[in-house]
C-alpha cells in the first residue's frame, strides 16, 4: 500500500530535520552504509457496508480490514542524501478480512523473502538477495515501496537550519513534494488537504523526541465508480538526533459509496466506519 510504502521511504531517509529554538536542535543525519532499521507496521479499518437496489436495503455487513507488516532494512550503499542501495527482509507481511460471513486471511508472497534494490540514474536495479531476477508482481510493489531510494526529501531542506516553535505550520506547498505528501496519492485518489505543525518536545528513554501534529483529507474513485474519502489526524514522532522517524499514528472517519451492476442488476453501495494506521521504527 502506498502509505506505508513511502512512510518507509522516509525512515531510510530520515525525511525531517530541523533546528529548534529550544535545545537540543533537530540533527539531519541520513541513515549510512552499515547502518539498518527495522519497521513494524498496522492498518486496520472497520465500517458498515450496506447494499441497496432501487431504494430498498438489501443487504447490511460489517467488514474488518488488518493489514500487518514487520520488515527489516541493511544499508548497503548510501551517499550525503541518504541510502542508494537496501537489502529489506519481509519478515511478515499480512493481510486479514472479517465480515459477517467469517475471517479470511492472506499471506503475501513476499514475506519471508529478501531484495537488495538500488538506485541508478536509469531506474531502479531490484533482485532477489542472490542476485537473480524476480517476478513482475514483486518487482512492481518494491518500485512502488522505493521509488524516492537515492533522491533528498525536500522536506530536510525546508526544515534544516531552521528554529520551529509550538504551532507553527510546515509550508504546505513542501509537504506536498515531499514524501510524505506523495504517500496519500495513489491511482485514483488525491490529496486534498495535509498539514503538520510542530507540538512539542518530549523525553523517552533518555532521547529527545519532537512531536508533530499531522491532518489530510483525500477524495477519489476507485474500482471504476466508488467515491471514497477519508480525513485522518495524528501525530508523527521524529528523534531529535539524527532525526530519525520513529512512530506515526493517524485515524479518521472514511466513506465509500457507489453504484455497480451486478448480473444485470444495479447496486448502490454505501460504507461509512473508520481508518487507523501505526508505524513503529526502530535503528542500529
Amino acid at each position: 500500500m502506498k502509505i506505508r510504502a513511502s512512510l518507509l521511504m522516509m525512515i531510510l531517509t530520515g525525511s525531517l530535520a530541523a533546528t529548534a529554538a529550544e535545545p537540543p536542535a533537530f540533527r539531519y543525519k541520513p541513515l549510512a552504509k552499515g547502518d539498518s532499521a527495522e519497521q513494524e507496521a498496522e492498518m486496520r479499518m472497520d465500517f458498515q457496508l450496506e447494499v441497496l437496489s432501487e431504494g430498498e436495503s438489501l443487504m447490511k455487513s460489517k467488514l474488518k480490514f488488518q493489514m500487518s507488516e514487520l520488515s527489516r532494512q541493511n544499508i548497503l550503499e548510501a551517499n550525503q542524501d541518504g541510502p542508494t542501495k537496501v537489502r529489506i527482509h519481509y519478515v511478515k507481511l499480512e493481510e486479514t478480512e472479517t465480515s459477517d460471513e467469517g475471517t479470511q486471511s492472506t499471506v503475501n508472497p513476499r514475506q519471508g523473502k529478501t531484495f537488495i534494490v538500488g538506485f541508478t540514474p536509469e531506474g531502479l536495479q531490484i533482485t532477489d538477495e542472490k542476485g537473480a531476477t524476480i517476478g513482475l508482481e514483486d518487482r512492481a510493489e518494491l518500485e512502488d515501496e522505493f521509488d524516492s531510494l537515492g533522491q533528498r526529501d525536500p522536506l530536510c531542506d525546508y526544515l534544516a537550519g531552521k528554529t520551529l516553535s509550538e504551532g507553527q505550520k510546515i509550508d504546505d506547498a513542501v509537504i506536498r513534494d515531499s514524501i510524505l505528501g506523495s504517500s496519500f496519492e495513489s491511482d485514483g485518489v488525491t490529496l486534498d488537504e495535509l498539514t503538520l505543525q510542530f507540538r512539542k518536545f518530549k523525553s523517552s528513554g533518555g532521547s529527545r523526541i519532537g512531536i508533530f501534529e499531522a491532518k489530510m483529507k483525500i477524495s477519489g474513485v476507485v474500482e471504476e465508480s466508488l467515491k471514497v474519502s477519508a480525513e485522518f489526524k495524528g501525530e508523527i514522532e521524529v528523534a531529535t538526533e539524527g532525526c530519525r522517524l520513529l512512530q506515526v499514528e493517524m485515524s479518521g472517519p472514511l466513506q465509500m459509496s457507489g453504484t455497480q451492476e451486478v448480473e444485470g442488476m444495479v447496486l448502490e453501495m454505501r460504507a461509512q466506519g473508520t481508518g487507523r494506521f501505526e508505524i513503529k521504527a526502530k535503528y542500529k
